[in-house]
C-alpha cells in the first residue's frame, strides 16, 4: 500500500505547477486485474464475447499502465496493454491515453483525455520504459475526432470520472456505416472502472466492452 501511495503522491519538480493529467498518469501506473470481479460474477456471464451474446458476458483482463514521455504528442501520456486471462495471455488492447490539462495561475485542471490506437502495435508491445516513446509521432497513431475526447464529469471522494457519449462522438466504422462511441472511465487509487461501446446508426451495437456493466480493475500490489 505504501508503494502505491508513493507512486501517486510523489511531488513534482520544485517550483512547477503539476498538471492534473500528470497526477492521473501516476495514479494509473502499475498492474491491474479484474479477476476478483470475475470470480464474484454470475456463472452465466463467464463467457467470451460471441455473436448473439452482446450483453451477457464477462472475461478476465490483466492491465498494465505505463506513464511515458511523448514530446511529439502534447499532454500527459499513458501507454497501456491489456491481456486476456492474465499477464501472459494474448494481447486484447493496446492504446495510448493522453490527458490534457489547462493552465491557470495556481492550478492546471484536467480538460479531458484523448485516446489512440497504434498503426503498428507490435512495434511497441512490451515496452515498459518512460523514455521508450520519445520518438512516437502522430503518424504512428490512429486518432479519433476531437469530439471523442473524454471529458471530466465528476471528481468526488478520490474518484475522477471521464466520459463521452454517442451523441458527441461519431466515427465511420470499417463497414462504412456511422457509429457512435460511448466510453466511461472511473479512476481512483485502487480501482479503475472501464466500459466502452459502439452503436451503429440503426441502433444495434457494433461492440460492447464488457457485455455486462463495466470492467472493475483492482490494483495489484507487490
Amino acid at each position: 500500500m505504501i508503494t502505491a501511495l508513493m507512486i501517486v503522491l510523489a511531488a513534482g519538480s520544485a517550483g512547477e505547477i503539476e498538471t492534473e493529467g500528470e497526477i492521473l498518469a501516476r495514479l494509473l501506473a502499475g498492474a491491474w486485474s479484474n479477476a476478483a470481479q470475475y470470480e464474484a460474477a454470475d456463472e452465466a456471464l463467464k463467457r467470451p464475447p460471441a455473436p448473439g451474446h452482446p450483453y451477457d458476458w464477462l472475461d478476465v483482463q490483466h492491465a498494465r499502465f505505463v506513464p511515458v514521455d511523448t514530446p511529439h504528442i502534447p499532454g500527459d501520456a499513458v501507454y497501456l496493454e491489456w491481456r486476456s486471462g492474465g499477464p501472459d495471455g494474448p494481447m486484447s488492447r493496446q492504446r495510448l491515453w493522453v490527458f490534457q490539462s489547462g493552465i491557470q495561475e495556481h492550478d492546471s485542471p484536467l480538460i479531458g483525455m484523448d485516446f489512440y490506437a497504434f498503426r503498428h502495435p507490435e512495434a511497441f508491445e512490451g515496452r515498459t520504459g518512460e523514455d521508450d516513446f520519445t520518438d512516437l509521432t502522430p503518424d504512428d497513431l490512429i486518432g479519433y475526432p476531437e469530439d471523442c475526447r473524454l471529458a471530466p464529469v465528476s471528481r468526488e471522494d478520490g474518484v475522477t470520472v471521464l466520459e463521452v457519449d454517442e451523441s458527441a462522438c461519431v466515427i465511420t466504422a470499417q463497414s462504412g456505416r456511422q457509429m457512435g462511441i460511448n466510453a466511461r472511465i472511473e479512476l481512483s487509487l485502487m480501482r479503475v472502472r472501464y466500459s466502452e461501446s459502439g452503436r451503429l446508426d440503426g441502433g444495434a451495437y457494433a461492440f460492447k466492452v464488457p457485455g455486462a456493466g463495466a470492467y472493475e480493475f483492482d490494483r495489484l500490489l507487490d
